[in-house]
Formats: structure tokens, C-alpha cells, sequence
């Protein structure tokens, strides 16, 4: 289930629960992030999907953004330029993990989508498997992951 924890346009921030039974292979989610104002020159369509295993070296947590088509883009200024921040929940106590990036003007996967979708983009080395598993770790509770994400519009 994806909840906003904001209804502010600025910036736009989601919340993300994975269950770790879903397996260790398989992608964390892909889930379609929707509109958190009435004003769609505020947001575009956007997808998060990750890999808790990574993406095929099985050493770290990773994370990307994809840049869906949407209704609203002829409204938007194209390249994509919003700083993107994820977050790793700690869900005990407060060490909480981020790592943001800002997509660069030449990157394809931040143009204006021509398909579908662009391609994904993002962090492919977010965070460590071994902390994550850590057994002082409390990012996983209850076999669930928490993660965020946030899109700084203003930036």
C-alpha cells in the first residue's frame, strides 16, 4: 500500500512498504505514484521500483525512478531536473538512511517520455545487504521494509 505523507505540492513524498516474503530475487515493487495536488504542473508521473537484493551483484539495497508518460506533460518543463531523495526507515529507532541525487539534463531516462516509460535511474548501490541484515538492524520489522521517497520540486 503506498500512503502520502504529505499533501503539499512541495515536496512530494511517499511512503513504501515491502514485505521481504515477496523474495529476495524479485523486484521490491513497482508501484505507479499518483498526484498529490489538484495542480498537475506540481508532479509527474513517476514509478519507484528497487531490487533488496540489488541489481544482480547481491550486495546492496537498490533503488531507481522511472519517468512515466502522463497527461500532463506538455505542461512540464522537460528534463526531468528535481532533486530525488530515498529514504531507509529505521522503524525502532532514528538512524534513518538517505542518499538523493540529482538526474543529470543529459540523461535519456529524464526527458520527456516519448513510450511508456523511460528507463529506470536511480541508485544501484543504496544500501549495504550486510547492514541491512545486521542483527542490531531495525530497518526490517515484522519481515517489513520501509522506504520513502521524495521529490524536491522546488529544487
Amino acid at each position: 500500500m503506498l500512503s502520502s505523507l504529505t499533501s503539499d505540492p512541495l515536496p512530494i513524498s511517499l511512503l513504501l512498504p515491502h514485505k521481504f516474503s515477496e523474495g529476495i530475487h524479485d523486484p521490491i515493487t513497482t508501484c505507479e505514484h499518483s498526484p498529490l495536488t489538484s495542480d498537475p504542473s506540481h508532479w509527474a508521473h513517476q514509478w519507484l521500483t528497487g531490487f533488496q537484493n540489488g541489481t544482480g551483484t547481491g550486495t546492496h539495497l537498490s533503488l531507481f525512478l522511472v519517468v512515466m508518460r502522463g497527461e500532463y506533460d506538455f505542461q512540464l518543463k522537460w528534463p526531468f531536473r528535481h532533486k530525488v531523495t530515498f529514504t531507509l526507515l529505521d522503524q525502532v529507532g532514528e538512524r534513518h538512511v538517505s542518499a538523493s541525487f540529482r538526474p543529470p539534463d543529459s540523461s535519456s531516462s529524464f526527458q520527456r517520455p516519448m513510450s511508456e516509460s523511460n528507463i529506470a535511474s536511480g541508485l544501484p548501490e543504496f544500501f549495504p545487504l550486510h547492514q541491512l541484515h545486521a542483527p542490531e538492524a531495525t530497518y526490517i520489522h515484522e519481515d517489513t521494509l520501509a522506504l520513502q521517497a521524495v521529490i524536491d520540486m522546488g529544487a
